[in-house]
């Protein structure tokens, strides 16, 4: 299992030509929110933001509409039912979106874009042998960032038994899914199905924040919207947020994408201190 290093991740971030412009730099779909859980998409929407893709599209559900439209300037947002993802370059589905978008994660699953699933569309397909079957024999790129508590409910087992062996669990997940898995939690595991292991060391108890897993969600999303192989999309995002995670002086999941950012900056620019 290798290590990951502020160094690789500098050489895993893209980089921009002079006369680059939005529609040069991916535009990323994000499906989620539900009633009480309006600010997750917004937060995947911002960490989006914080690698400088081109374009952020939100979808949903009608119940939500106005008040993540208000909240979002510089986001598109449509209602999940007039969504058109068709011209996508990826998309992430999940944050906050409640069990009950089945069928729409049924259409996602059918796409030929890169796809990351998080939190509740992962929740979804641990519910549904279906959506099981589905994701497992979808031919495009597909990514899932589960906590330990979703990856229990995908492995059919509890928490505590992915906990005691991560590196298993990781294992299980590739295999069963044959797709890429992130496997949040202190010291963050990502494996890929060509067999290749990451270790993240950077982190802390900080990330412990509602909102802070729809963050990474979204920087993950725009790195593969913008051409990043799905394996160093997740490895690079899972350090970013890491590193950002460390910091101190803030305590929201609104202030990582700024944090975010700035780390990404200062590697691009050498100076992989941050």
């Amino acid at each position: 299992m290798q290590e990951i290093t502020r160094c690789g991740v500098a050489e895993m971030l893209p980089q921009w030509d002079a006369d680059a412009h939005k529609q040069t730099l991916g535009h990323l779909w994000i499906f989620g929110g539900s009633v009480g859980y309006s600010g997750a998409p917004t937060l995947a929407a911002m960490g989006a933001q914080s690698m400088r893709v081109g374009l952020v599209s939100l979808a949903v559900p009608a119940s939500i509409y106005p008040l993540v439209a208000s909240a979002s300037l510089e986001v598109m947002v449509h209602p999940q039912q007039q969504a058109s993802w068709q011209g996508a370059d990826a998309v992430v589905a999940g944050p906050g979106w409640g069990r009950n978008q089945q069928l729409c994660l049924a259409q996602l699953l059918e796409i030929s874009q890169p796809l990351l699933l998080d939190a509740d569309a992962l929740n979804m397909v641990a519910d549904s042998a279906g959506l099981r079957s589905q994701l497992r024999a979808r031919s495009a790129v597909t990514l899932v960032t589960p906590h330990a508590g979703e990856a229990a409910r995908l492995l059919d087992c509890d928490a505590g038994e992915v906990q005691c062996d991560r590196r298993r669990a990781l294992d299980c997940l590739v295999e069963r899914f044959a797709c890429h898995v992130l496997l949040k939690g202190a010291g963050s595991l990502v494996g890929a199905p060509n067999g290749a292991r990451w270790y993240s060391p950077f982190g802390s108890n900080r990330l412990a924040t509602a909102g802070s897993g729809d963050v990474l969600a979204g920087v993950a999303g725009a790195l593969l919207a913008q051409g990043v192989a799905a394996e160093n999309a997740l490895v690079a995002a899972v350090a970013l947020h890491g590193l950002a995670g460390e910091k101190t002086g803030w305590y929201r999941a609104g202030a990582l994408p700024d944090l975010i950012f700035g780390l990404a900056e200062a590697m691009r620019m050498g100076d992989e201190s941050g």
